[in-house]
Formats: C-alpha cells, sequence, structure tokens
C-alpha cells in the first residue's frame, strides 16, 4: 500500500485522531506508524479485537492506565549494568501498579462473564504482577528524591543518629543564644544553616565577642554567620554521617537495581503487553467515539457501505451515503454539479476500506461490508482537496499511468473528474479508454466525471453503473446523497440562470450543445425528477409504515392490558362471592331448622321475624360485593329505577337498558346489546347520560362486518385474526350472560389464519370447558363448537 495514495485520502489525520486516545508516547509513535494489512485473516482478526474492547470499554469503563516514562530507555540502562535513580525505579513501580490495574480491571469484569470466546485471555494471563519486586519499591521509595527509611536496616540507624546530632547542636546553640550576654550580640535569636553547618547570626561589629568560624556574610554585610567553636565537633560528624547515608542510598538503589535486572525480561513484556493494550483501548475510545462498527469483511471486493460518514468531518455535518458496489460491478461512474459531494464519496469509500484493514472499526450502519484490497490506488486532486490544489492535465496522466501499472484484480481505483483538465472530445474518450483498461484488468473503480459521454457509457457497458450526487435546484445546495443507477446533471445552465445569467444568453449556450447531448441531459432530468418523486414515496410510505406498527404495538398492549384487567376482575369476583356463598349455604341451613321448629310450633310472628332478619342477612352481604372498592356503586335498595333507564352493571362493567320496571323482588330485565337478561337492582347503577357511548373512543369497531345468525352462533370470516379474538371474545360475554352453554363459532376454512387465532384464544380462556371442529353436518372444519 503506497503511502502516497493514503495521504491523498487523509488516512494519517485519522491515524492522528486515533493517537490522541493513547496515553503513553511509545503508543502514540506505534499507531502514527499503522499500515493496512493485504491479509483477510489478519484483518479480521484485528477488527474483532477492536470491536471486542469497545463493548468491555462500553460495558465495564476504561482500565486505569498510569503515566510513566519510555520503560526502553530504563530498562536498556538496568540491563547494561547501569543502577537506576529513585525516579526511574518509581516508573517502573508506577508500571506495575498499571499492571495490577489491568489485572484486576480483567478479574473482576472479563472473568465474571465467563465468555467462552475472550479474545485477550492470552495477552492478559501474561501479565506479571511481579509482587515481590512490587512490594519492595513501594515499601522502599517515597517520592523522586526520597528514600525510605525503612529501606534497610543500616539507613535507619544513620538517619536515627543524624537526626539526634541534629537536634542536640540546635539545643545547645539555642541555649547559648538565650544568655544575655550572648543574645545582645545577635542580629536575630535564630538558629540557622549554611553550608551544611549550624550557625548563628551575628552582628558583624561584634565578630570578635563570638569565638568560631565564619562561613557566610549576608548581602548588606550587616550579619556574620558563625559557627561557634563548641558546635564544629558536632557539626563534623553530622557531615560525616550525611555522607555515610548518600553511600548507604547508592548501595540500596543499586541492591534495588539488581533486584529489578532479576525481573527484566517479564518487565520487557509487561512494557510491550501495556503498549498493546494502550493501542488497543486507543482504537476502541476512536471507535466510541465516532459511533464506528465492525463490518462484514469479504476478499471478492464487493462494496456495500451503509450510511457511511466521513470520519474526519463533525458527526452533525457528515451526511450518510450509501456506496454500493455488488461483486459483479466492477465500474461506479459517479456525476452530478460541482461541489455535490463527489469527491467526498470517493474519499469516504477509500478511507473507510483502509480503516478496516487497519484494524479500526468504521463509521457506518450496521450490515455494511468492506473488502480487503491489495491495493488501494487513488488520482484525487481539487480545490476541495485539504492538502493539494487543482492539478493540472499533465499531472493526471502521469498518476493514471502509474496506477494503471499496478492495478489488479485485487486493487480500488478511486479516480476524480477523470479526463478533465484537456479538451473535452479528447478527455471524454481518454476517460472510456482508461476506464476499459481498468475494466480489462478486473480492478475496482470508481470514477467521478461531468461528461456525458461516460454516463452513456456507464448505461451501455456491462458490469458498470451509473450513481449521481443528488442535488437541490432550489436551494443551490447538494443533498450529499448518493442515487445509484441513475446518471447525475452538472445543472450548468440552471445555477447560471438561478445567479443571474440572462435568459437569452441561456437560450444561447444551449444552441451551441449538441442536439443529441441535450435530448441526452433531458433524460437524465426526467429520471432525476422521477427518482426524487419516488423517494418521497418511500421515505412516506416509511414513515406512515413506522406509525402504523407503532399504533399497532399500543393495541396490543392495551389489548393485554384489559385482558390482565378482566382477569384481576374475575378473580376479584371469586375473592368476594366465595365467603358470601358461605355464609348463604350455612344461613339457609340454620333457616330450614328454624322453619321446621316454627312450623311445630306454629308461631306466626317468630316466622316474620325470621323472614326480615333473613332478608336483610342477604342485602347485608350482597351489598358488600364492590368492583370498584366505592361503596357509592351499590344502591343498597334506595335508588329508583324504571324501565328506559341507562344503567351500568356492576359486576359486568356493561351499560345497558331496562327493559321492565322492578318485580317485588327487586329484579328487572336488562338488555345488553343483543341480550336480555333478569339481574337485581342491587348490581346496578344509573348512568348520568341516558345515551349508550363507547367508552373507548379511539377503537374503531367491526361490529358491522359481523353477522349472527342467531345468538348462540357467530361469523368471523372476512376479519382479520385481532379483530376476529375482539369480537369472539364479546360474543362469550354475552352467552354467558345469556346462561348459554354452548355456541358455534363459524371461521371458515380459507388459509387456516382465523381457525388458529380462535382456537388459540379458545385454549387461554378460563371460561371455555371445551371446543371441538364440526362434524359431518354441522360445517366440519369451517366451524368450531365451544362448550362454556
Amino acid at each position: 500500500m503506497q503511502e502516497k495514495y493514503m495521504h491523498i485520502l487523509e488516512f494519517n489525520e485519522v491515524l492522528n485522531s486515533v493517537a490522541e486516545q493513547a496515553v503513553y508516547s511509545e503508543s502514540k509513535e506505534q499507531i502514527l506508524k499503522l499500515e493496512p494489512s493485504t491479509n483477510f485473516e489478519t484483518v479480521k482478526k484485528l477488527l474483532k479485537r477492536t470491536e471486542m474492547a469497545m463493548i468491555l470499554c462500553l460495558r465495564y469503563g476504561m482500565p486505569d492506565m498510569l503515566q510513566f516514562d519510555d520503560m526502553d530507555i530504563i530498562l536498556k540502562k538496568i540491563e547494561q549494568g547501569g543502577i537506576a535513580s529513585l525516579k526511574e525505579l518509581i516508573n517502573i513501580l508506577q508500571m506495575l501498579r498499571t499492571v495490577k490495574n489491568l489485572k484486576r480491571w480483567y478479574i473482576e469484569f472479563i472473568q465474571k462473564e465467563q465468555e467462552k470466546e475472550q479474545e485477550f485471555n492470552r495477552e492478559f494471563n501474561n501479565l506479571a504482577e511481579l509482587k515481590t519486586l512490587y512490594h519492595t519499591l513501594e515499601d522502599a521509595i517515597i517520592s523522586e528524591e526520597e528514600l525510605s527509611d525503612n529501606a534497610s536496616p543500616n539507613l535507619f540507624n544513620i538517619r536515627r543518629e543524624l537526626k539526634q546530632n541534629a537536634n542536640a547542636i540546635k539545643e545547645e546553640l539555642w541555649q547559648f543564644a538565650k544568655t544575655p550576654e550572648t543574645k545582645k550580640y545577635l542580629q536575630e535569636g535564630t538558629v540557622t544553616i549554611k553550608n551544611g553547618r549550624f550557625v548563628l547570626p551575628v552582628k558583624s561589629e561584634h565578630q570578635s565577642k563570638i569565638n568560631g568560624l565564619v562561613h557566610e556574610a549576608s548581602a548588606s554585610g550587616s550579619t556574620l554567620f558563625i559557627e561557634p567553636e563548641a558546635v564544629v565537633s558536632g557539626n563534623n560528624k553530622i557531615r560525616l554521617l550525611e555522607a555515610a547515608e548518600k553511600e548507604e542510598i547508592y548501595k540500596i538503589l543499586r541492591e534495588l537495581s539488581n533486584k529489578v535486572l532479576k525481573d527484566l525480561e517479564q518487565l520487557k513484556n509487561n512494557w510491550r503487553l501495556i503498549l498493546f493494550f494502550d493501542m488497543l483501548f486507543a482504537k476502541a475510545k476512536y471507535a466510541i467515539q465516532i459511533n464506528a462498527i465492525n463490518p462484514e469483511l469479504t476478499e471478492d471486493s464487493k462494496i456495500n457501505l451503509r450510511g457511511a460518514r466521513h470520519p474526519l468531518l463533525p458527526q452533525g455535518a457528515a451526511v450518510p451515503i450509501d456506496i454500493v458496489m455488488p461483486k459483479e460491478t466492477s465500474t461506479l461512474v459517479i456525476t452530478g454539479p460541482n461541489t455535490g459531494g463527489k469527491t467526498v464519496t470517493l474519499k469516504t469509500a477509500g478511507l473507510l476500506a483502509l480503516m478496516a484493514m487497519s484494524g479500526l472499526l468504521i463509521p457506518a450502519k450496521e450490515g455494511s461490508t468492506v473488502s480487503v484490497f491489495k491495493n488501494i490506488l487513488v488520482d484525487i486532486g481539487d480545490e476541495q482537496s485539504i492538502e493539494q490544489n487543482l492539478s493540472t492535465f499533465s499531472g493526471h496522466i502521469k498518476n493514471l499511468v502509474q496506477i494503471l501499472k499496478i492495478a489488479d484484480s485485487h486493487s480500488l481505483v478511486l479516480v476524480d473528474e477523470l479526463g478533465s483538465g484537456t479538451d473535452p472530445v479528447e478527455g471524454a474518450g481518454l476517460a472510456v479508454s482508461i476506464l476499459n483498461e481498468l475494466k480489462s484488468k478486473g480492478a475496482k473503480t470508481i470514477a467521478t466525471t461531468h461528461y456525458s459521454e461516460l454516463k452513456m457509457y456507464a448505461l451501455n457497458t456491462p458490469n458498470v453503473q451509473n450513481a449521481s450526487c443528488e442535488f437541490d435546484i432550489e436551494t443551490l445546495k447538494p443533498t450529499y446523497k448518493l442515487i445509484l443507477g441513475i446518471p447525475g446533471k452538472s445543472y450548468a445552465f440552471n445555477i447560471a440562470e438561478r445567479l443571474g445569467i440572462e435568459q437569452k444568453i441561456i437560450e444561447n449556450a444551449k444552441k451551441c450543445i449538441d442536439e443529441g447531448k441535450l435530448r441526452f441531459e433531458d433524460v437524465v432530468n426526467k429520471l432525476n425528477n422521477t427518482q426524487q418523486e419516488l423517494q418521497e414515496k418511500i421515505d412516506a410510505n416509511e414513515t406512515l409504515k413506522k406509525e402504523l406498527e407503532i399504533e399497532r404495538n399500543k393495541l396490543k398492549v392495551m389489548q393485554a392490558e384489559v385482558m390482565q384487567q378482566k382477569e384481576e376482575l374475575i378473580e376479584k369476583f371469586k375473592a368476594e362471592t366465595e365467603p358470601i356463598i358461605e355464609f348463604l349455604q350455612k344461613s339457609l341451613k340454620h333457616t330450614a331448622t328454624e322453619l321446621e321448629e316454627i312450623k311445630k310450633e306454629g308461631n306466626i310472628k317468630r316466622l316474620e321475624e325470621l323472614r326480615t332478619k333473613f332478608k336483610t342477612d342477604i342485602h347485608s352481604k350482597l351489598g358488600k360485593i364492590s368492583f370498584k372498592n366505592d361503596k357509592q356503586n351499590i344502591n343498597n335498595g334506595k335508588t329508583h329505577f324504571k324501565s328506559g333507564d341507562t344503567v351500568l352493571v356492576l359486576s359486568l362493567h356493561k351499560e345497558g337498558v331496562l327493559t321492565s320496571n322492578p318485580d317485588k323482588n327487586g329484579f328487572v330485565n336488562v338488555k345488553l346489546g343483543n341480550i336480555s337478561t333478569k339481574i337485581s337492582t342491587l348490581d346496578l347503577k344509573l348512568c348520568k347520560t341516558q345515551n349508550l357511548t363507547n367508552k373507548i373512543s379511539h377503537f374503531k369497531t367491526t361490529t358491522s362486518r359481523v353477522s349472527r345468525k342467531a345468538a348462540t352462533e357467530l361469523h368471523l370470516r372476512g376479519l382479520t385474526a385481532e379483530e376476529a379474538t375482539a369480537e369472539l371474545d364479546k360474543f362469550i360475554d354475552d352467552a354467558i350472560i345469556s346462561g348459554l352453554h354452548s355456541i358455534v363459532v363459524v371461521h371458515g376454512k380459507g388459509t387456516g389464519v382465523l381457525k388458529s387465532a380462535v382456537h388459540n384464544y379458545l385454549k387461554s380462556s378460563r371460561v371455555v370447558k371445551s371446543f371441538r371442529l364440526g362434524k359431518y353436518g354441522e360445517g366440519e372444519d369451517g366451524v368450531t363448537i365451544v362448550e362454556l
């Protein structure tokens, strides 16, 4: 893969963006040196690893990679017998801390998943924590300038003695400075250090009053720093102890360097693996940043980029485009106006291929396909290029000569404005000839042009396809959409007219153009308009489809909620009525016993008392049944009902119309749809309005499409599965109210979809005892007999 072609496609800019995500300068350098691989299996493995790293980063976050200097220099110094400084040892410690972080991240998160295929098991397992060396360095080193007192017993003793001697000298000098004879000679009553020795600040005129050595004078000369004779011996001892400390530190650093040397190979391996992970996570972070995916990889030169975006353009500004070249298509000829996005399309196709071949995920939609090419050959040089100025014709030709020499069946060739920069007739002929030559070599070619001859070439040549960059003539702006199969227009006349060129000039210009070319451009224009109208209809249909799917899902959710509420009401009814039925059974038994006794006694008064008590108990128990937990729903005999009233049947939560006045026992006839039944007034509530309303206004009923031959027979033919299920549910409710034990459902034979929907519903219904297909004379497979 030639570097100049990668540079034209701005692959180096992508690598710069990836390198910015890395932690270590060595990783950044390696990323900037990345080259695309032409080996299919290698590319496949690289992409899979980057994808897995991205998934893990999204799932668990990034492992903590600490900063430290280049390990190659430090480890090489120790390998050659050098003694590491405290700073260099701290860098080694930081590297071991990073290894520890990586191992902890791996153990705590990755192994918990117990994934069968883990891309990085070998690399993580090869990281060596070197716990002995880690703890030795951590215990010995405090900072880049200081070793711990516990680095060795001898260092501990030296520093303890140093401290004791220093304290003794300071105490002696303080006592000396406090005496009245001395105090008046001092500039200030403090003890200070000069040249590593404890001294007193003495006024220069009293130098003779203090016996000792003068070490330094102040800038003004008014103060002399004198070491009294009494502390000279102590200061000398401190200097000797300081020398011993330095010698001991050197010895400790040498011992620590030797310990590092013993683990040198494992440290080198750790450094190599840390750089591997740093590069890998840099790729993953960049993939997350550009919202990238792992494309399907092929070896057959197929290109299928869906919703592809140029990675160097801001995500909000980059318009996704589809670039599709099936295996059988060898050449794609892209036409359209200037600044219409043709060059960006070329660069996007080439750059995304380079990225994938380098193990970088690409900014496109799932389902995109990228092929592994041996060569990606590029001739792009236009005013839109970031890196180049407008190329001359000779420059183009020189570049194309090299491309024609290299191109083969494993090459992707990208040519911008093929044949431009010279006489249009000769340039078009040369362009057609070059495309034919590339086609004969088996190369995959994408070329942009303004020449009508190349549009015709693409229309008439097998395995060559036209494509156009869509342009909005109203706004004079490109839409950056690539339309396959249709050649594009340059829109030169339209743009010139919109920008103010007089109409007569436009008409004269058209007369100068060959009539055949004009007719061809008119055909292209009609094709573009038809394509645009078709696309608008497709977009509208897609929008409608999505809206219908949303509504369908809402209806499914609502249906499920209604079914759940129905089941809950049934369970609640059972829970409330079972204890009442049990009470009534006991009450009836007890009453029967009392009646026998009254009969024997002939006590009419007691009989009347018993009747009243029994009636009160019954009403009291029935009054406790409430399906809305609202006592106002129970009438307790206080509401006056009359024929024609609209009422709500509480136990069924359905509205009906009274067809009779209440009888002496408090029962009335109620018409519910096509069913009439007798219900106690205790189970009724008077509706505020006398007009029956549909409680669910946004549902469209299908009852007009349903015909019932009789109250026991339901016809469902012609309905959808969902409509039939809803109608069957309502019909069974009506049948139960009417006290029916058997119904007939007519669904027809047809494709069997309606029958299957009916049977699935009947299986799930709690009120269905059994069901079967009809026998001979009953309708056979076209009907289902249901026992309730």
